[in-house]
């Protein structure tokens, strides 16, 4: 009977070490939110990525270290979330260094397995929690136009540092100041925020669903386009190439006026629908939107963009309002790979820099504001937060292929 108990003690005790390890091992990699279940050849995790760019890159991580601690594990299951909810699932397996990964919205079996081996007393355990942790990024903003008669162009440059932090599962609040650096806008162009001290936004978001197939979000404060009310986002992954996605707002005018912030004007109302297309051989994605925008004018927008890894280029044309416009976008990395976080704040520049060309063909669409949406959070991009799974699986798989560093 000794013996069986000291063999108990000794496995338990082998177990416990190993399950320290794994945990030890994703902290250091600065993972957050953790949690994972282990058998004899499967793994199971969560984990929340701040630290690493781009959507694929820290599944990635998490894979090639655990293979290389976990020598006998061959199948691992990982959900990769944001502010604790879950945004997709990885389905691996490893054979002889050689991985084959598939990327879904099916988060719902890992969170079952981690709940059945937590005590009824603590559900999730969130190793290393993201709550009440800060982030300060340094974002730059620019403006660049030509359409003015008096000079060839104009221009402005502010700094606008966000500073984010999340409080509770599916939450994000943000502040965002905007500082002008330098600007040849005059008073009559209308652009006056290139001259002052403002705020830019100040948000409160959360997500109502902890699914990844479904994405439900509300978000209430100050946005930019001056504007200040209650916006909505929510939509459905289809399937790995097709998502449909509805964003509406509700808001007012955000003047400033001798340097001094009102809020007045009647309530302004927008909603478009959007259907977005993912080809894999090619990597284009395609998306179309429509409704009405945000100062009344009812139109449609097509995009087209091609992905190349975290780059990303493309084209639009818009119609609203009995006008039309067109330009181009792209979304470039511009931080290295990596940005540690230090302790419970962290000073960070942009992942990607994004930015968008808008030819505006006549002074009637200027005058008009067609074709403006709210954005109610910086870095919403379409490389730093694009979690479209047969994208994410195809560059998952050059990762561990070692043809994508």
């Amino acid at each position: 009977m000794r013996v069986v108990v000291l063999i108990l003690m000794i496995i338990l005790s082998s177990s416990s070490s190993f399950a320290q390890q794994v945990e030890n091992e994703l902290k250091k990699l600065g993972f957050e939110n953790i949690d994972y279940v282990y058998g004899h050849d499967t793994m199971y995790v969560s984990i929340e990525d701040p630290v690493y760019r781009g959507t694929f890159r820290g599944a990635g991580v998490v894979l090639k270290n655990l293979s290389h601690l976990c020598p006998n594990v061959h199948y691992y299951n990982v959900v990769v979330k944001e502010d604790d909810v879950d945004k997709y699932a990885v389905v691996a397996f490893v054979d002889d260094g050689h991985w084959t990964v598939d990327v879904n919205y099916n988060s719902s079996l890992v969170n079952e397995k981690i709940r059945s081996n937590c005590s009824s007393d603590i559900p999730v355990r969130n190793y290393n929690s993201s709550f009440g942790k800060i982030d300060v990024t340094l974002y730059p903003f620019v403006s660049f136009t030509n359409n003015s008669t008096n000079r060839l162009f104009s221009y402005g440059v502010s700094l606008a540092p966000a500073i984010e932090t999340s409080l509770w599962k599916g939450n994000r609040i943000l502040f965002q100041p905007l500082i002008p650096l330098c600007d040849n806008y005059l008073e009559e162009d209308g652009d006056i925020e290139f001259s002052h001290l403002q705020i830019a936004s100040f948000l409160i978001r959360q997500e109502f669903v902890n699914n990844a197939r479904w994405w439900c979000k509300g978000y209430a404060g100050i946005a930019h386009y001056n504007s200040v009310g209650l916006y909505a986002d929510f939509g459905l992954h289809l399937n790995k190439y097709f998502d449909v996605g509805v964003i509406a707002s509700a808001t007012r005018w955000q003047d400033l006026n001798d340097g001094k912030l009102k809020v007045k004007g009647d309530n302004r109302y927008s909603a478009l629908l959007s259907l977005s297309y993912y080809e894999p051989v090619s990597s284009v994605e395609v998306k179309m939107t429509g409704g009405r925008y945000m100062y009344g004018d009812y139109g449609g927008r097509l995009d087209g963009i091609c992905h190349f890894g975290e780059y990303s280029i493309g084209l639009y044309g818009i119609y609203s309002g009995s006008e039309y416009n067109g330009g181009f976008h792209f979304s470039i990395p511009v931080a290295g790979k990596y940005q540690k976080r230090m302790g419970n704040l962290s000073l960070r520049v942009p992942e990607f820099f994004d930015w968008e060309y808008s030819m505006v063909s006549n002074y009637e669409w200027k005058e008009k504001k067609c074709g403006k949406y709210a954005e109610p959070l910086p870095a919403r991009n379409r490389s730093g937060n694009y979690w479209q799974a047969r994208y994410v699986q195809s560059y998952l798989q050059k990762y561990l292929d070692g043809k994508v560093e």
